[in-house]
């Protein structure tokens, strides 16, 4: 008795101490979607699902993180010369978006019809949906497609880039 005492003692603080360095470990990997340059460093709204396991397995989401305002001024003042040259963040060399864009986007009107490009979309809260919607179907945002099927928008004026990927 007194042995599994110890042990349920010892594994309560291990289990927090796993959970805690889980979600620093998922926060960063997050995060490591946008380029360095962009210094976001806080995600306001994550959701996605797996559909399959290994290869041949489909992942739909949509990540939003708050733009700092120092950023988004300097992107609003020099436009799409600002995305020359951005870097994936430290440590992260597959994550490089190339030939940036200024919106509208032609070629999807909605995105959902991203998420859903393969048959495995999801449904989003209907607020972030707008918010993107509006930012890809107007001027004054800019995006770059990545690989894996994301597609990583810029929008200075409400101070959001935007991640989603269907793949």
């Amino acid at each position: 008795m007194k042995n599994s005492l110890k042990l349920l003692l010892l594994s309560i603080p291990l289990s927090v101490l796993l959970a805690v360095v889980f979600i620093s470990m998922e926060r960063e990997h997050r995060l490591s979607f946008v380029p360095e340059k962009l210094s976001v460093s806080n995600i306001v709204y994550t959701k996605e699902e797996v559909f399959g396991f290994g290869p041949g397995g489909n992942e739909t989401g949509v990540l939003v993180y708050e733009l700092p305002d120092k950023i988004a001024s300097d992107i609003e003042k020099i436009g799409i010369e600002y995305f020359v040259n951005l870097t994936p963040r430290q440590g992260n060399n597959s994550d490089l978006y190339r030939k940036w864009q200024k919106t509208p986007i032609t070629d999807v009107n909605k995105i959902e019809e991203h998420l859903d490009r393969y048959g495995f979309g999801i449904s989003i809260d209907r607020h972030i949906e707008n918010e993107i919607d509006e930012a890809i179907s107007k001027p004054g945002s800019f995006f770059a497609n990545g690989r894996g099927g994301r597609i990583l928008i810029v929008n200075p004026k409400n101070r959001r880039v935007f991640l989603a990927y269907s793949g």
